[in-house]
């Protein structure tokens, strides 16, 4: 199985359970920690980084757009996966709005998204311009490179 090939299945799996979690119970979500009625309200309000509701939506869509980006070889690929990422937010978040009767649309999760997926495009962005100037920097230190 190519590299490929597994970051295909593993990003498919993974869209599965971020949509699946969307849309699990409240009471599950609840039992689980990753809601907002989870915490009180200085709680949450205090842990503004690290509140398990606002790290499951980070780590979500920044894991989804990670595998996104390293299947994707062009810019303007990796752009359109990103907007797709975040078209998906918003309906997920409508989608949970309107069968969850009592569940008010969260600009705060969208919001939370977004920034999972554009840490993972500076995430990824910097690591391949490092692995460009280490590529560079070999191509210059080899001997083949000096005797030319």
């Amino acid at each position: 199985m190519t590299c490929k090939r597994i970051i295909s299945v593993t990003l498919a799996l993974a869209a599965i359970a971020v949509v699946a979690g969307s849309f699990l119970p409240l009471s599950t979500k609840d039992a689980i920690g990753t809601s907002r009625e989870a915490y009180p309200v200085e709680v949450f309000n205090h842990l503004v980084l690290i509140n398990p509701h606002r790290l499951v939506h980070l780590s979500a869509f920044g894991v989804l757009a990670v595998l996104s980006l390293l299947l994707m070889d062009s810019g303007r690929l990796r752009a359109m996966a990103c907007a797709l990422l975040a078209v998906l937010a918003a309906f997920l978040e409508v989608g949970e709005f309107v069968l969850f009767h009592n569940h008010s649309f969260e600009w705060v999760d969208v919001r939370d998204d977004l920034a999972g997926i554009a840490s993972a495009a500076l995430l990824v962005f910097a690591a391949e311009r490092i692995r460009q100037r280490l590529a560079r920097g070999s191509e210059t230190a080899s001997p083949a490179a000096s005797e030319r």
